[in-house]
């Protein structure tokens, strides 16, 4: 079995630093959120008053 140095050893290169990347992503996924949060904000909710006009003509 042959020993490894360890340039030899490493396993990525030194151009993209993992860290950049990962803050890369993380940016993108707030300004995705930030975008597409006005249109969720009044999702699954009941709107009371026409639940009561409803009832209100059920009556």
């Amino acid at each position: 079995m042959n020993k490894l140095s360890t340039e030899e050893a490493r396993q990525g290169r030194r151009g993209k630093p993992v860290l950049m990347v990962l803050i890369g992503g993380l940016v993108l996924a707030g300004v995705l959120a930030l975008i597409l949060h006005p249109f969720e904000q009044g999702a699954g909710t009941i709107d009371n008053a026409a639940a009561i006009s409803e009832t209100a003509a059920a009556d």
